[in-house]
C-alpha cells in the first residue's frame, strides 16, 4: 500500500515537465516513503483488530483506519512536495496543457474515491472473515449436537439405540399401526450365563461379547426393524410391518441361533460356563 501511494505521487510529479528539471531532496523523499509505509501498516493493524470487536465499536475503528489511511496519503504527498525544489527560472514545458481551475476538486474527488474504495474493500474482507468464522462455529455446533444426540439416544458400548430411542420408535410404530393397520411385535432377549464371562475373563471380554451380540442381532433383522440394548445383557427387538405370531417366533428363533457360531464355541472352550444363549 505504501508503494502504491508513493507511485501515485511520484509518477504524477514525473509528468510535470520543467527546464531545468525538479531538484529532489533525498532525505525528504525517503521520509515520505517511510510515512506512507508506516501509516499504511497502522491502518492494516487497525483492520486486524476489527475481527475481535463488536459491531458498534468496529464502526468507530473503521473511521479511525480511514483517517490513518488519509494521513498516509496526505502526509506522504505533502512531504514529497516539500522534497521537490523548483528553480526560480524554470520553464514549464507543458504550459497551457493542464489548467488548475478545477484540478483541486478533481484531486479531492479522486482521493475520496480511493479512501472509500479502501474502506469498502477492508469491510468486505472483514465480513468474509466473520462469515467464515460463523460457518465454522455452525459446523462445530452441528457436530456437538450430533454428539449429544448420540449420547442421548445411543448405547455407548454397542452403538445401538438405547431404551429412550427404542420406546420412541415403539410409540411411533404403535401410532402407525392404529392409523394404517398392521401389527407390531417386541422381543426381549436376555443372555443366560453372561455373568461368568465377566467373572472369569474380566469386563473387557464381557464388553466384546456384548458388541459381538449387538452386531449379529443387527445383521438378522429387516431394514425397518430395530435392535436396542436396554441395559446389562438385555436387548429389545422391534418388529414392524407384516408381523404375525409365526414371524415373531421365526425372529426369536434366529436370535436364539446367534450363539451357535464358532465364536460361541471358542468362548465355551475358554470358559467352563455355557455360551450365553438368547431366549425371546
Amino acid at each position: 500500500m505504501g508503494a502504491g501511494i508513493c507511485a501515485m505521487h511520484y509518477r504524477g510529479m514525473a509528468a510535470v515537465r520543467l527546464a531545468p528539471g525538479v531538484i529532489w531532496d533525498a532525505r525528504l523523499v525517503a521520509l515520505s516513503v517511510v510515512i506512507a509505509v508506516l501509516a499504511s501498516a497502522a491502518a492494516m493493524l487497525i483492520f486486524q483488530r476489527l475481527r475481535r470487536m463488536t459491531l458498534g465499536r468496529a464502526r468507530w475503528w473503521h473511521v479511525a483506519a480511514a483517517l490513518v489511511m488519509a494521513t498516509a496519503i496526505t502526509g506522504m504527498r505533502y512531504t514529497g512536495m516539500a522534497a521537490a525544489k523548483i528553480p526560480a527560472d524554470a520553464l514549464c514545458l507543458s504550459a497551457d496543457q493542464l489548467r488548475g481551475d478545477s484540478l483541486g476538486m478533481l484531486v479531492a474527488a479522486a482521493a475520496a474515491v480511493v479512501l472509500l474504495t479502501l474502506t469498502l474493500l477492508a469491510s468486505a474482507v472483514q465480513d468474509a472473515r466473520q462469515f467464515a468464522s460463523s460457518a465454522e462455529l455452525v459446523r462445530s455446533l452441528q457436530s456437538a449436537n450430533a454428539a449429544l444426540q448420540r449420547a442421548a439416544f445411543r448405547d455407548a458400548l454397542t452403538g445401538l439405540p438405547n431404551r429412550l430411542l427404542f420406546d420412541e420408535r415403539v410409540a411411533t410404530a404403535k401410532q402407525r399401526c392404529q392409523r394404517e393397520g398392521g401389527a407390531l411385535a417386541v422381543l426381549f432377549i436376555d443372555l443366560d450365563g453372561f455373568k461368568p464371562i465377566n467373572d472369569s475373563f474380566g469386563h473387557p471380554a464381557g464388553d466384546a461379547v456384548l458388541k459381538e451380540m449387538a452386531q449379529r442381532l443387527s445383521q438378522r433383522i429387516r431394514a425397518g426393524d430395530t435392535v436396542a440394548r436396554v441395559g446389562g445383557d438385555e436387548f429389545f427387538v422391534r418388529l414392524v410391518g407384516q408381523v404375525n405370531a409365526d414371524a415373531a417366533r421365526s425372529a426369536a428363533s434366529r436370535s436364539w441361533r446367534v450363539g451357535s457360531t464358532p465364536a460361541a464355541a471358542w468362548c465355551h472352550r475358554r470358559n467352563s460356563s455355557p455360551w450365553p444363549s438368547a431366549s425371546a
